[in-house]
């Protein structure tokens, strides 16, 4: 198996349990955004087999200009639009293929694709994390620093 292979298969079943996570448990548009990561996924995968290089891309930036409206949709919170900004980067690395036609670097577009499948799983999964109600130990850094933030000090 090769790097990215198992860099694919890990981001799958990430995808996967963090799906279940937020479904089970998490707001309205954290649900929203998850469904839509999924399906940007899915739609990648059944439009692979279909289309040679340059259509697959070009109809992969209509899905991600799509997911990008959804997930940034009202209403829509910080954790969203950088998860929007992720697909507006994930348009760019499209358009550089198109761009270079068949001559493109498969290696980079597809590593370039991967990272930012991989961001996306990070911040779709930190916005969720924060979201969780965790102990108070976790969520203030120092009890003094916490102390002065309420008062208004720091």
């Amino acid at each position: 198996m090769t790097v990215f292979a198992a860099l694919q298969l890990g981001y799958q079943v990430a995808l996967a349990a963090l799906t279940t996570g937020i479904l089970l448990k998490g707001s309205w548009p954290m649900r929203r955004t998850i469904c839509t990561v999924f399906a940007v996924m899915l739609a990648a995968w059944l439009l692979s087999g279909l289309w040679p290089t340059v259509p697959y891309s070009l109809a992969m930036i209509a899905v991600d200009a799509a997911a990008c409206v959804i997930i940034t949709w009202h209403p829509a919170g910080k954790w969203q639009s950088v998860v929007g900004l992720s697909y507006i980067l994930q348009i760019g690395v499209h358009l550089g293929r198109v761009a270079n036609g068949d001559n493109a670097d498969m290696d980079a577009f597809w590593w370039g694709l991967s990272i930012l499948a991989l961001l996306q799983m990070f911040l779709v999964g930190g916005w969720w994390i924060n979201g969780l109600d965790l102990p108070r130990r976790w969520r203030n850094s120092h009890p003094r620093a916490a102390k002065a933030r309420r008062s208004g000090v720091a």
